[in-house]
């Protein structure tokens, strides 16, 4: 990375993950030419992402940078990421988080389901959990910057990231969720913290146009969950399909997630006489990714949290049957915004009915309701609003308007 940063640069530390070239497009197109996009790993690590000019650093190689009030991004709060904001003062952090990295500190294993469970256990509190506890617990802002250094580079980076998320909201200027619900439900657990809200997403589609509604006469097929992360509660997406005498292909994404919750999952896989079951434990192109999901009618997601949005708005936009446990708040979400969505409980009758597709005037109801929601142009607004509420709030003062900011009053 280069020493010298424009003044008028925003920094995002970015995944080697699918989301961000949609991000890539909505920044710069709402503000050309001043992003700096950086992946925290060694470029030996991984593929740069798609289409992207991206560049690679370490997070300790960003300790040595100057970038006191300066605007950083983090697209998801991962163990590198958390590195870098609890070894670091000065700059502005904006926390974009996906729900991975904070809902597990908040739920832990309430996210799973009985079976789920008996195959991914909770891990024990290992000693390093309850050193990084016992030192993020504290008023950090008051120790040496050397010392809580010294601390980050001693614990595996997933402990630095599980077991500081108050610590890590206290050194982040704002946030932004997927949800709206997602700010209140953090404000109910953790009370005594105050954090600027901003709106954002990256759910959108890439042009002025949804993606065409499948042809309806091919046979149904079944999605399950977006990937092998123990949240998705496969097992007991599958218990609802024992019931189902129509035999379904049923596709179920693991090509990213934890790979010891994937190998577990094959291992306790039940019989399925009647259906046939696809893993796609591989990385696919989107266009071959998409020509499967086109099959499916029928969209399950076992989550009791916010995850698989980018799965939940591609199937609604298209007419497919959408399934999600009551508890998650995306159904809400959905439900309250007049879209045309089920829980889980609703599949098995669906199945039987032999429902399918949504008709034509469901179908039109939920791609309108995508559109409002996500579509280009909201998104490239909504990116616009952002920028200009962050450069109108002078350093470590309150947001001043703008892209649904938190009055000062409630802001940290």
């Amino acid at each position: 990375m280069s020493q010298r940063l424009e003044p008028t640069e925003y920094i995002h530390l970015v995944q080697d993950q699918k989301f961000v070239a949609t991000a890539m497009r909505l920044f710069e197109q709402a503000a050309p030419g001043r992003h700096r996009w950086i992946v925290l790993a060694d470029p030996a690590e991984g593929r740069h992402p798609e289409g992207a000019s991206v560049e690679f650093e370490r997070p300790e190689g960003l300790w040595r940078r100057d970038l006191r009030d300066r605007v950083v991004f983090i697209h998801l709060m991962n163990g590198r990421a958390s590195r870098v904001v609890m070894g670091m003062h000065g700059p502005r952090f904006i926390w974009i988080a996906w729900g991975g990295d904070f809902y597990p500190f908040l739920f832990g294993s309430r996210l799973l389901g009985p079976k789920t469970k008996q195959i991914w256990p909770a891990p024990r509190s290992r000693l390093s959990r309850r050193l990084a506890r016992g030192i993020f617990g504290w008023s950090i802002e008051h120790l040496p910057q050397a010392l809580i250094r010294a601390a980050v580079r001693l614990l595996p980076l997933d402990v630095a990231r599980t077991a500081s998320v108050p610590a890590l909201i206290r050194r982040c200027f704002g946030m932004i969720f997927v949800l709206p619900a997602e700010a209140e439900l953090l404000r109910e657990r953790l009370p005594d913290l105050r954090f600027r809200n901003f709106e954002w997403n990256y759910y959108s589609f890439g042009d002025e146009q949804l993606p065409p509604v499948p042809e309806r006469g091919r046979e149904p097929a079944v999605l399950i969950g977006n990937s092998a992360t123990p949240e998705g509660n496969h097992l007991e997406c599958l218990d609802l399909l024992e019931a189902v005498a129509q035999p379904f292909d049923v596709y179920i994404p693991l090509s990213y997630g934890t790979a010891g919750y994937r190998e577990a999952l094959k291992a306790a896989l039940p019989p399925l006489p009647t259906h046939r079951l696809h893993l796609l434990e591989h990385f696919l192109p989107l266009r071959d990714y998409e020509a499967i999901t086109n099959r499916c009618c029928y969209v399950i997601m076992g989550h009791k949290r916010q995850q698989a949005m980018g799965n939940i708005v591609y199937a609604l936009a298209i007419g497919a049957r959408v399934y999600l446990d009551p508890s998650n708040p995306i159904y809400d979400h959905f439900r309250v915004e007049g879209a045309t969505i089920f829980t889980l409980e609703d599949f098995a009758g669906h199945a039987q009915e032999q429902a399918g597709w949504l008709d034509e005037a469901a179908t039109h109801g939920n791609r309108e309701v995508i559109r409002r929601l996500y579509g280009w142009p909201v998104a490239v607004e909504k990116t616009r609003e952002l920028l200009a509420a962050l450069e109108a709030a002078p350093a470590g003062g309150a947001v001043s308007g703008g892209a649904s900011a938190i009055p000062a009053e409630n802001a940290s």
